[in-house]
């Protein structure tokens, strides 16, 4: 009901503008649809530095290939799907979930019917950058999302994402990023072959690059914004 009650909300809203500005091109295409308003893409602000620093490995990872998901735990963020995705990748790998919110309880419930018990792992809320600097792989199940810095940041870290198409999930580096279906078998699938096949040390490193390079700082987008709102108000 309440996401229903805000999709009517936006779409009131989007019809009324008389410009937009979007963070995705993924969401830029959505706002067309419904509204004749000229969308400028200006992305979220990142500070990328600290997702460059050398981190110790947190004590919490085991000596084993670790899925990483850093989320709200809400019904948005689709970490149930994850979590039922998990049962059907490779026996060794161990999933960390990052992140706080109202459905833990269910979650934890839901890990313990599937008896995952032993290889799902609630880090509650947790500053992410050692986590992603020492994982496998950022697995992320969203329904839907506008921008989605978890992916961003998982790239800069170096570490390869499996994703549903949401956000800016394809408009990141192919290399490290496969984008999957809404379902737990396509989901599953993705991680199984990033988990077996990894990209390599190479590829990651070059993506990591190219993220950077695309990515803006607070000051350029603070500035752009300005901009935007200046062309905006003289249209």
């Amino acid at each position: 009901a309440r996401h229903f009650i805000e999709s009517v909300l936006a779409l009131v809203v989007l019809r009324a503008a008389s410009c937009v500005r979007s963070v995705s091109e993924q969401s830029a295409q959505m706002v067309r649809r419904v509204s004749r308003a000229p969308v400028s893409v200006l992305p979220v602000s990142v500070e990328t530095e600290s997702f460059l620093d050398t981190y110790p490995c947190p004590k919490e990872y085991g000596d084993h290939p670790r899925i990483l998901a850093v989320s709200r735990l809400s019904h948005e963020k689709n970490i149930a799907r994850i979590i039922r995705a998990l049962a059907l990748v490779p026996s060794d790998a161990h999933l960390y979930i990052a992140g706080e919110g109202p459905m833990r309880r269910s979650l934890e419930l839901s890990v313990q019917g599937l008896g995952l018990g032993d290889r799902v792992h609630f880090l509650g809320w947790v500053a992410p950058q050692a986590y992603m600097a020492h994982a496998t792989v950022v697995v992320h199940a969203s329904l839907y999302e506008g921008y989605c810095m978890t992916l961003v940041e998982a790239v800069l870290s170096g570490v390869p994402v499996v994703t549903t198409a949401v956000g800016v999930a394809e408009e990141l580096p192919n290399a490290v990023t496969t984008v999957v279906a809404h379902s737990d078998t396509a989901l599953a699938k993705g991680l199984t072959e990033v988990l077996r096949h990894p990209p390599s040390a190479e590829a990651r490193a070059e993506a990591r690059t190219a993220m950077r390079e695309v990515l803006l700082s607070p000051e350029e987008t603070s500035t752009r914004f300005v901009a935007l709102m200046l062309t905006c108000g003289s249209a």
